[in-house]
């Protein structure tokens, strides 16, 4: 079995958006245009530099694409397949995890504004790694382990809200038993979905099917 990780510092990179995926490289690759969009977003602040004749580059990733997937990615580390991120204690993290039929490759792509990681699983020759071996078992802990030493030096960044994106109230679907939550997700200013998409109303409540019936007694003999 072999294991790799493949990193790279944000500002050092020139990459494009490439797919489908066939090596962590690529996915390494095509999650740099998306960090580097948030890192550009978050420096924006910063003494402006005016640029060279011919280092223009060309503008891959609208920035409310780029905030709103980065945001999806995010959830991934908070509550879905990447959740033991949180023992780094950290808002900024974001990624995917990744699982091959059969179990034949496992891999976890995130990144921090600062820095993209991509750790691997799986054999030289292929075969399955063994069952319930995906991304989030066995790459994920390569990965957490590699940040959690690189990321102690580097502050936590925020991410703003770019022009054009509005955070609007969400039913959580299907809701807890007794319980309405709302949670903010966010949409293109232009296309919020309606009112009974984002909150729809509660399924009727399921009635208990009725006993069944018990079979007719003889009645006594005279």
């Amino acid at each position: 079995m072999a294991s790799r990780l493949f990193d790279t510092k944000i500002e050092e990179t020139d990459a494009e958006l490439v797919g489908p995926w066939r090596s962590p490289r690529q996915m390494l690759q095509a999650l740099l245009p998306l960090a580097r969009r948030l890192r550009q977003a978050l420096l924006a602040g910063d003494e402006a530099e005016p640029r060279r004749a011919g280092e223009e580059g060309l503008r891959v990733l609208d920035p409310r694409n780029a905030f709103i997937m980065d945001h999806m990615m995010q959830d991934v580390t908070r509550s879905g397949t990447a959740a033991r991120a949180a023992r780094l204690g950290r808002s900024d993290l974001a990624g995917k995890t990744g699982t091959t039929n059969e179990f034949v490759d496992a891999w976890f792509a995130g990144y921090q504004p600062a820095l993209v990681a991509v750790s691997w699983v799986g054999f030289d020759q292929p075969k399955t790694l063994g069952r319930n071996q995906t991304g989030g078992v066995v790459a994920l802990p390569i990965w957490l382990g590699y940040m959690e030493k690189v990321l102690g030096e580097i502050p936590e960044m925020s991410r703003s809200v770019p022009d054009g994106v509005v955070a609007v109230p969400t039913l959580q679907y299907p809701a807890p038993p007794g319980e309405a939550k709302t949670i903010p997700e966010f949409f293109y200013r232009e296309a919020v979905p309606p009112l009974e998409v984002l909150q729809p109303p509660a399924p009727p409540p399921v009635e208990p099917p009725p006993p069944p019936a018990l079979p007719a007694q003889p009645s006594p003999s005279a």
